[in-house]
């Protein structure tokens, strides 16, 4: 097996072993109760819950309520792709250019 070979191996078992939830929240469901800490996605902003939500306590709706929008998450889309694409990028590059002759496997 080839370097090249061992690190596309490499690079997908890593990804493989990594938990999804890591990168997904799930969507906020009006009959589901959430407790303190939970978080969810609502109009594509995260949200987490200061406390315990009750059933159809709607993210956003009342300053007061039991959920805060997470500022340091633009929305729940782009910070699942910026987590994807930081992780890509800390890859090494597999592939060469083309246009190298001779290289071995």
């Amino acid at each position: 097996m080839g370097q090249k070979s061992r690190i596309v191996a490499a690079a997908m078992i890593t990804l493989s072993a990594l938990p999804m939830s890591g990168f997904a929240v799930d969507s906020w469901q009006a009959g589901n109760a959430y407790p303190q800490g939970s978080e969810t996605c609502y109009n594509e902003i995260l949200y987490k819950a200061r406390w315990w939500a009750t059933p159809g306590e709607e993210p956003g709706s009342s300053q007061w309520g039991a959920w805060v929008a997470d500022v340091a998450s633009k929305t729940c889309v782009q910070s699942v792709v910026k987590e994807q694409d930081d992780l890509l990028k800390s890859l090494p590059t597999i592939f060469e250019p083309n246009n190298k002759k001779g290289s071995s496997d």
